[in-house]
């Protein structure tokens, strides 16, 4: 198969893998959260320990997922990532108390991070070095198709299977489409599938290596507000249901709401990568940001009676702009600091965003059990994410990639 029509095959596995991947896995998280603490007695701080740990791994084990993607194919650690959720599902679907079911979600973000969220964007970016920011945010848009479809999906198989079924099913499949997929499509890039090693192959991409590249201030920048961007986003996110449900929602209508923005995701990871193509994403990532910072706000209206108005809001901005850190950072990071140490660079950025990811989501439960509101915590959610977007307008390429010019980048991988 020629190169140019086996990259979009690669293309729609990569959609097909965030999809399911993250379908089982992040997107569903929040729907299980209610259920988890009905049926255990867990309180709100307890429950976020999951989604805490959750995001932990992802950024814990981005640096390790990266560097070994600049060694060695991502044929193997996509379907070892694979693997870990299918691990991590089974032994949630079969924990009943609190520590078997912590062990269970640092498998799934563990296992989420190699098998999509760092691969994902690292594969897209090498097969179509052309259209580089549209097909990052194609790929990711899987991610974002699942979060419309997968709440909903997931609301429905706890009614009628009960949360360690649902946990099974989402893990079937994992393991009849997504591992057969990987194993036969999947390559880091086109060079490296047919010819020399991944590691040689690194010696031709333009860009710094990882000791100069952690010397500049704008590796510094970029993950600095990949962790406080991500932390207010992801905090508001694995929150929403519990608010609107205790705002008076359903949970099938809050899980409507939360499909609905999603659903605004899609068009946004698309529309903000083909923006990054035509003007730079570190152009478009402080207006992404900003937006994004009002969107969130806007949540807080849901318990008003002008609800609609509100919603309406938060849907449109919050949700076109939410894949912000996840399709422009991959991009923004290019850029700036060039290809040649993508892989390991990319890692580090998600292990900055860590400790934002990690306690972006308990500092809202703790709020909520000493005050009872989730005001002051989606407030300050929203803070960290503009000021985010006030830091992002100071990024700028490393002393050193301005001469490698755009032509020379998109040039890499034919």
């Amino acid at each position: 198969m020629l190169v140019g029509q086996r990259r979009w095959l690669v293309l729609v596995t990569l959609f097909v893998t965030l999809f399911t991947v993250l379908g089982a896995t992040a997107n569903v998280i929040p729907v299980f959260l209610t259920p988890l603490m009905k049926l255990y007695g867990w309180s709100h701080a307890r429950i976020s320990a999951f989604p805490t740990i959750f995001s932990l791994m992802l950024g814990l084990a981005a640096p390790l997922v990266g560097w070994l993607l600049d060694r060695i194919d991502a044929r193997i650690v996509m379907p070892a990532g694979t693997v870990l959720v299918v691990i991590g599902l089974v032994c949630a679907s079969y924990s009943h108390t609190f520590w078997p079911m912590f062990i269970a979600f640092v498998f799934l973000g563990g296992g989420a991070c190699a098998a999509a969220v760092v691969p994902g964007s690292m594969v897209a970016a090498n097969w179509f070095s052309d259209r580089r920011g549209l097909a990052i945010g194609v790929s990711i848009a899987g991610m974002g198709v699942s979060g419309v479809v997968m709440p909903l999906v997931a609301t429905d198989l706890i009614a009628r299977l009960g949360v360690s079924g649902t946990f099974l099913a989402l893990a079937a499949p994992l393991v009849i489409i997504v591992l057969p997929l990987l194993l036969a499509v999947i390559r880091t890039r086109p060079q490296g599938a047919d010819s020399v090693s991944v590691a040689e192959d690194l010696k031709t991409l333009p860009g710094l290596e990882v000791g100069p590249a952690l010397r500049t201030p704008t590796f510094w920048l970029i993950a600095f507000v990949q962790a406080f961007a991500s932390a207010g986003i992801i905090a508001t996110f694995y929150h929403m249901i519990n608010f609107l449900i205790g705002a008076g929602y359903s949970p099938r209508a809050a899980a409507l709401v939360l499909g609905t923005q999603a659903a605004v995701v899609v068009p946004g990871f698309i529309l903000l990568g083909a923006l990054a193509d035509k003007f730079t994403a570190r152009r478009i990532y402080p207006f992404a940001l900003g937006f994004l910072a009002i969107g969130n706000l806007f949540l807080l209206g849901a318990a008003t009676p002008q609800y609609r108005f509100y919603l309406a809001g938060f849907i449109l901005l919050f949700g076109f702009n939410g894949g912000t850190t996840t399709s422009l950072t991959p991009t923004l990071l290019v850029e700036s600091l060039g290809l040649r140490r993508f892989g390991t660079l990319w890692g580090l950025v998600g292990l900055a965003s860590t400790v934002g990811l990690a306690l972006g989501p308990m500092v809202i439960g703790r709020i909520y059990d000493v005050t009872g509101s989730y005001t002051i915590g989606f407030e300050l959610s929203s803070l960290m994410i503009f000021i985010c977007g006030l830091v992002a307008l100071a990024i700028s390429p490393a002393e050193g990639i301005e001469t490698a010019s755009a032509p020379a980048i998109r040039a890499v991988g034919h």
